[in-house]
């Protein structure tokens, strides 16, 4: 992978400032190519290994300023942690349409799952053609890195995202 790095003219040293930028070279695979390094996320080594960034917060003062933020604005109900919340799928639906309707984003409870941090239990409610999903629940913030987690136990939250994938991948619908 390094060589094919160097091929197209990127730099095969992670982090490394002395790399100079190279016109990228056409290649059999396609016209042009340009390697770039992620800024936050996954980095790809140039030996194929990817690997989690992390970025430290000194003291945790981003972590408590962003917790105290979302006490401040998070529904309260939403904020504390239950064994047990659950979330209607037709309601979920619902939402995701009327908003779409609108033309407005999302609300947060919507694409957190009201914090939803473990899918325990799905009830099938034929009389009302919906599906509840619950599990173990908290108010979340957004840690260093950007992702949702759990205020008091930092775990991730689960996001409608996530959801929407493994229900397609189960082929639950198109």
């Amino acid at each position: 992978h390094g060589q094919r790095v160097q091929e197209l003219g990127g730099c095969s040293e992670r982090g490394s400032d002395s790399c100079e930028r190279k016109t990228p070279k056409r290649s059999r695979w396609s016209a042009a190519t340009t390697v770039q390094q992620p800024v936050f996320g996954v980095a790809v080594s140039p030996e194929g290994v990817m690997e989690q960034l992390q970025f430290a917060a000194p003291g945790g003062e981003l972590f408590h300023q962003r917790a105290a933020m979302a006490r401040a604005t998070l529904n309260a109900i939403l904020q504390r942690p239950a064994a047990l919340r659950i979330v209607s799928l037709a309601g979920l639906q619902e939402a995701i349409k009327s908003h779409q309707e609108k033309q407005q984003s999302l609300p947060d409870d919507v694409l957190k799952l009201a914090g939803l941090q473990r899918l325990e239990y799905i009830f099938a409610v034929p009389d009302d053609a919906d599906i509840i999903i619950g599990g173990s629940a908290q108010g979340w913030i957004l840690d260093a890195d950007g992702r949702a987690v759990g205020m008091l136990n930092r775990r991730p939250v689960m996001l409608l995202e996530d959801l929407l994938t493994a229900l397609r991948t189960f082929r639950c619908f198109p």
